[in-house]
């Protein structure tokens, strides 16, 4: 579930006509997630991704802000990688936020319906303002 809805993502970010994001194939989490129940869940569940081989862990080497403070950022192994036509070089990255990791991992499809539909609508907002961004989201 969490691979189809990380590469489903990312074609999202791939289809739009800025220039430098298809270059995006790895996300940090921003915060914590709300509530020390939650917090536990995510610790684990990436962990799980990362010990099945599903996801892979790369130190961070910029934080760009306070708010990142796990200091890891995380990429579909090389191996699936080709799957969603990724690079397995580190290249940029979302950021997204503990609570949106907790729904590609585990969350209903309703749920996941709700974000990706969010994620599309911010993408098409920020193709229209003239501003750039480092990462995406």
């Amino acid at each position: 579930q969490l691979l189809e809805r990380l590469g489903r993502l990312f074609e999202l970010v791939h289809k739009s006509p800025r220039q430098s994001e298809p270059e995006i194939n790895h996300f940090a989490i921003k915060g914590e997630a709300g509530d020390a129940d939650s917090r536990e869940k995510l610790d684990k569940w990436l962990k799980d991704a990362w010990f099945e081989g599903v996801l892979r862990q790369l130190p961070g080497n910029k934080q760009k802000s306070l708010h990142e403070e796990r200091g890891v950022d995380w990429q579909v192994s090389p191996w699936l990688a080709p799957l969603f036509n990724l690079s397995t070089r580190r290249k940029k990255k979302a950021v997204l936020s503990a609570e949106e990791v907790l729904v590609l991992l585990r969350g209903s499809d309703a749920a996941w319906q709700k974000m990706f539909k969010a994620k599309e609508r911010e993408l098409d907002q920020g193709n229209t303002s003239s501003g750039g961004q480092d990462n995406l989201w």
